[in-house]
């Protein structure tokens, strides 16, 4: 065939005209949020690159991992990406993300350590400025001098009431899509960064934690701890998903991706792709 035939445009007869240029609503976004494990999701094969790739012309994926952010800081980044959510012409948040643990789990006197009481108000609080505060609060989270589980991060850990913070400026909507994911357990042994240590045992703790929050709030969790010590065959050969000890590499990530699609399908179903119309025109 003719190179001038291939570059020829179609007869214009088979040419429908587009519907986009109709005023519309802009694409919902899917807003990751978190820490390196969230920002670094943008690599090939990451879970940020595969989602963009699943919702493409369906949904907008945005990637707001925060590297090197521990929950106490995401409090405060999250509350100004949520305070102008509602502004006129600005796409609506359709599932979100929260990803933290990681980084909370660094020992005691590290300069990212959470105590794990901490990260559970960390954690309540996010749900709230994304969702509201729950219906029914309850009596307050005790301090930690009071409950032996909350000053030891490796103890047994039982929920406990709540009582919603303050009114913050985002503008809570309780009909946002919402996925909570536990830390991927480490693997110190090949993790060579001493000035920022990493324990199995501890990180199991928070990855408890995120459950047992999700749990208490009706939020689904994806268990990245369970699904990768399952897939390595146990806790301490998770290295093989893992790019340094810390992070997760192609495999990891597309654990994690598949984990987080069947979280959709199985909560969420009128959120995958094939059951959301093409942004601007199209089926």
């Amino acid at each position: 065939m003719q190179i001038e035939k291939l570059l020829s445009p179609a007869p214009s007869s088979n040419i429908k005209p587009p519907t986009a240029f109709k005023p519309r609503r802009l694409p919902g976004e899917i807003v990751l949020f978190g820490d390196s494990l969230t920002q670094r999701s943008w690599q090939p094969g990451g879970l940020a690159q595969r989602l963009a790739d699943a919702y493409v012309r369906k949904l907008d994926v945005v990637n707001r991992g925060l590297g090197g952010y521990q929950s106490t800081w995401g409090t405060r980044v999250l509350e100004q990406l949520l305070a102008q959510r509602n502004a006129p012409g600005t796409p609506s948040i359709e599932l979100i993300t929260i990803w933290f643990g990681a980084n909370d789990a660094a020992p005691p006197g590290t300069g990212q350590h959470v105590p794990l009481h901490q990260f559970t108000l960390n954690l309540h609080r996010m749900i709230d400025m994304v969702r509201g505060p729950p219906t029914t609060p309850s009596s307050p989270s005790p301090s930690p001098s009071h409950n032996s589980a909350l000053s030891d991060p490796t103890a047994p850990h039982t929920p406990q009431p709540y009582i919603p913070p303050p009114d913050h400026n985002a503008a809570p909507d309780p009909a946002t899509r919402m996925l909570l994911l536990t830390p991927p357990p480490p693997a110190p042994q090949v993790w060579n960064l001493a000035h920022f240590p990493r324990q199995i045992a501890l990180t199991r703790a928070y990855a408890a934690e995120v459950r047992a929050v999700g749990r208490q709030r009706g939020v689904p969790v994806v268990d990245v701890w369970a699904g990768l010590s399952v897939a390595a065959v146990g806790e301490a050969y998770v290295a093989r998903f893992l790019v340094d000890g810390l992070h997760l590499n192609r495999e990891g990530y597309e654990l994690v991706y598949n984990m987080v699609v069947h979280a959709i399908r199985e909560h969420y179903p009128d959120m995958l792709p094939e059951r959301l119309p093409d942004a601007f025109g199209g089926k």
